[in-house]
């Protein structure tokens, strides 16, 4: 998916700002509405833009994670360890 916005990524950040991709080269699968996923990016990459007024460099990389203690922020847990298929 990241790979697939990445186009109209690049054209939010403008000519200033170098963006790479960063994938894992097998990635677990992630249920989650698409649309949502897209707009988080384009609000990340936008923030991050608005950030970098001279320019830079914009990285946005996937990975598989599994997590050795839950995770809590405010109201969401994110148990311990992985959910892979």
């Amino acid at each position: 998916m990241v790979e697939n916005i990445g186009k109209m990524l690049r054209r939010l950040i403008g000519e200033d700002i170098e963006f790479v991709t960063e994938a894992s080269p097998d990635p677990w699968t992630v249920r989650a509405d698409p649309s949502q996923v897209e707009q988080i990016l384009m609000n990340l990459v936008v923030n991050a833009r608005d950030a970098m007024p001279r320019g830079g460099m914009l990285v946005i990389s996937t990975a598989n994670l599994a997590l050795e203690s839950p995770l809590v922020e405010r109201e969401l847990t994110i148990p311990p360890g992985d959910t892979r298929p």
